[in-house]
């Protein structure tokens, strides 16, 4: 990493280490960890349609000995409504200090700023993924690009009536997610339980341990490895991941075969001398947006319930 950028030039940085930085990012955030497994992150030019073959339009599948022409009949067909990926510019800055550089030779400065740019990449996707708002006010707030997942599951934007429960107990959590796994339909069948996850607020992973042991059918408590997980909560199989942004005693199912990210490739350094400082400004812009695929015809989101516990 070059940090004598000519002050007040906009450089891109190598493409080496903006793929460094991408898996970092992407090693840091569990949205885009889920979303990159499944071959889901996509590095785009300027926008781009995501053509989604929906679920149901797999059944379309037809005995061709009694037809002379399988064009007569329904087509297999994209989605609905394919969504469009049209990544946001957003930035942040840093002031590199000359002196504390000097006194600290050592310091592998791009080690550092690989470090610093990619979590801040990251947490900023899994805000705007879980809790993003295209109406969130505010010029400058990165929520507003997309609606997250906790808003697109809300009862005015989903297709799935809310679960909602009574007692906060691991017993009514088991059977709140049961519920909300037959609500998914096709999304959440048996050979769809690798790509559902629960994405919980710490008061809904709280009540999910409340009278719970191992002898309850389907309570239990693993590892999740693939994203680097320690003793998680498993209801019927499904992990139960605490998110610090969600509030209140709620949670959303989700399958994660609807989430989609894009980034434009280029990630771009303004750097400007600060004398008053005494340090170099350093201007770090890039470009992020996140979508949900499972629309249907009425433009409510299938893939997602919402579960929590009803207000007395």
């Amino acid at each position: 990493m070059d940090f004598l950028i000519p002050a007040g030039s906009a450089t891109n940085l190598p493409k080496e280490l903006v793929k460094q930085i991408v898996e970092d990012a992407i090693e840091k955030s569990l949205v885009l960890k889920l979303v990159d497994s499944r071959n889901q992150m996509i590095e785009i030019v300027n926008e781009g349609t995501v053509p989604v073959i929906g679920e149901e339009d797999l059944d379309k599948v037809y005995r061709l000995d009694n037809t002379a022409d399988i064009t007569t009949l329904t087509e297999m067909a994209f989605d609905i409504k394919s969504p469009d990926l049209e990544p946001v510019e957003l930035g942040t800055y840093i002031y590199l200090k000359k002196k504390q550089v000097a006194q600290y030779p050592e310091l592998q400065l791009d080690t550092l700023f690989r470090n610093k740019i990619s979590r801040a990449i990251a947490r900023t996707a899994d805000k705007i993924a879980l809790k993003g708002d295209t109406t969130a006010v505010g010029a400058t707030n990165p929520l507003n690009i997309s609606d997250g997942i906790e808003k697109l599951a809300a009862a005015a934007n989903c297709a799935n009536a809310v679960v909602e429960y009574t007692t906060s107990n691991a017993s009514n959590i088991l059977d709140a997610v049961a519920e909300a796994q037959e609500a998914l339909g096709v999304y959440g069948a048996d050979e769809a339980i690798e790509d559902l996850v629960v994405f919980a607020s710490s008061d809904f992973v709280a009540a999910s341990k409340k009278s719970a042991d191992r002898d309850m059918v389907g309570y239990e408590i693993m590892d999740v490895p693939s994203l680097g997980l320690k003793s998680v909560v498993h209801v019927h199989g499904i992990p139960v991941i605490r998110r610090l942004q969600m509030t209140g005693e709620k949670a959303v199912l989700a399958n994660v075969k609807g989430a989609f990210a894009g980034y434009y490739g280029n990630i771009e350094v303004d750097m400007e001398h600060k004398a008053g400082r005494r340090a170099d400004l350093l201007v770090v812009t890039y470009w992020f947006d996140f979508v949900w695929a499972f629309v249907n015809g009425s433009s409510k989101s299938e893939g997602l319930v919402t579960m929590q516990k009803a207000s007395s």
